[in-house]
């Protein structure tokens, strides 16, 4: 997997020296991104904070449907006594299956779907305020172990800030496709 290194520079001048040391240490230029702020107009970085919370909440139904579902036999064919759910029985096995698989499958969706808002795509939050203030980002992809330290030492030759190595995600098939 590819890594990027990343950077925060507080000024364009700071930001052109950063590219010009990271290009004479061999990186070529199809490797190195800048991003400014626009200055120009009332546009302000958005970040999409993606997160898994609709992967978790299908994965929290199904499983509670599967179970409740299970359960729910159980219970209707008077396997599992359980004090309060008489009604359940005397409906018969299909029915308590299917009502305590709604049940169950509702819940895993709710526990699912929370779960899953904990679980961030970017981490961007961080960055976001330091942009919004008119500093610029730059980051760097690198293949080898090696060329994260050659890059960490040209950021911090910049007194460049909040500067780290992560993994860089993939694209999506469709956008691969596009480019």
């Amino acid at each position: 997997m590819e890594k990027v290194v990343l950077g925060i520079v507080d000024s364009p001048a700071q930001a052109e020296i950063t590219v010009t040391r990271l290009q004479a240490m061999g990186f070529p230029p199809a490797d190195v991104s800048v991003l400014f702020p626009d200055r120009r107009g009332s546009h302000d970085f958005a970040f999409e904070h993606h997160t898994k919370a609709p992967e978790g909440a299908l994965a929290g139904a199904g499983v509670g449907f599967v179970l409740g579902a299970a359960l729910g036999l159980a219970i209707g064919l008077g396997l599992v006594p359980v004090p309060g759910l008489a009604a359940l029985v005397a409906a018969g096995p299909v029915i308590a299956a299917l009502a305590t698989a709604a049940a169950l499958a509702i819940l895993g969706a709710l526990v699912g779907g929370i779960a899953g808002l904990t679980v961030p795509e970017i981490h961007a939050k961080h960055y976001a305020g330091k942009l919004g203030r008119g500093s610029i980002l730059v980051g760097v992809h690198v293949a080898r172990r090696g060329e994260i330290s050659r890059a960490r030492e040209v950021f911090r030759s910049v007194a460049a800030s909040n500067v780290i190595a992560t993994g860089e995600a993939a694209l999506p098939v469709g956008a691969a496709a596009r480019s």
